[in-house]
């Protein structure tokens, strides 16, 4: 999956991998806690 990060304050954690790339995870959007479990 690809998101759009525009701000520092959206990553909750940042991986750097033994490749040398990274890992990006954001926090959930506002949206998405919003959202009832189980529904996409």
């Amino acid at each position: 999956m690809t998101q759009g990060i525009e701000r520092v304050e959206q990553i909750k954690y940042a991986v750097l991998e033994r490749s040398g790339g990274a890992s990006i995870i954001p926090w959930p959007s506002e949206a998405a806690r919003r959202r009832p479990y189980g529904t996409i």
